[in-house]
């Protein structure tokens, strides 16, 4: 029996994905958003950054305050025939400040970014999917988003996409791909709904996984569940937050 046991916690350990607790109630904390001339100087987005979202709310930490913004670089070059060309880097930035007795305090700070891209980069929030929560109701608060971001030319093709809690300090991430939108598309030529079962490719074969990716059968799905493994809480609320915001608008629109 002893043996028997073993291997069931072997073999559970070995997948990708974890079996979540139910999902909580994600009821939101109340925020408020805040634009560039309300965030206090000192939070303000770093010298050629674009504001993406800025927030506030108070937990047992204090006041918090959330600020996203992207910067969009772009280099020139001349190749061997002396052709000027482009290659463009952009950076997401986003920071969590807690203020107490007056002062404010990073509690962590995100950075990503797409680098010597040769076409179009694109790096940014999904809208809508930035919340706020306490889910195991000890007063001190998690912070969820989630961003894509892809280096790509004309053709339409999935984006990576990122799903981030933050408890505290402590991070925890699912990483996968987008699901693009129709956009006016034929119904024959449009990209599968969401999948019922977002996880895991990683237990897929090396085969199989190109077979995925051939079909666009990895789009909505993610890679793994491992961050999670010993926060079933906070698994339950990522998955059904990952199926509700892994098609996002075009980049063009954000």
């Amino acid at each position: 029996m002893l043996l028997r046991l073993l291997s069931c916690a072997l073999l559970a350990l070995g997948t990708g994905a974890t079996n979540p607790a139910p999902a909580p109630d994600p009821t939101p904390v109340p925020r408020q958003a805040l634009t560039l001339k309300q965030l206090p100087e000192a939070l303000r987005p770093e010298s050629g950054g674009r504001l993406l979202e800025a927030w506030r709310w108070t937990d047992q930490r204090g006041e918090n305050t959330l600020v996203a913004w992207r910067k969009l670089t772009m280099t020139r070059f001349e190749d061997r025939d002396t052709h000027t060309e482009a290659q463009r880097m952009v950076q997401l930035y986003v920071c969590q400040y807690v203020r107490q007795y007056g002062r404010y305090e990073e509690l962590w700070r995100l950075q990503d970014g797409v680098y010597a891209c040769d076409f179009e980069a694109h790096i940014g929030l999904i809208p809508g999917a930035t919340t706020v929560t306490d889910l195991d109701g000890n007063g001190q608060t998690e912070t969820t988003l989630m961003y894509d971001f892809s280096c790509r030319g004309k053709k339409v093709s999935p984006g990576d996409l990122k799903l981030v809690v933050f408890d505290g300090p402590a991070k925890y991430t699912l990483r996968g791909f987008s699901v693009v939108q129709a956009d006016g598309r034929p119904a024959s030529e449009r990209p599968p709904a969401p999948p019922a079962e977002p996880c895991c490719l990683d237990q897929l074969s090396a085969d199989q996984r190109e077979q995925a990716y051939q079909r666009n059968e990895h789009m909505g799905r993610y890679r793994n569940e491992t961050e999670f493994r010993l926060q079933p809480q906070l698994l339950a609320f990522a998955r059904q937050h990952w199926q509700q915001f892994c098609a996002p608008p075009t980049s063009k629109s954000r």
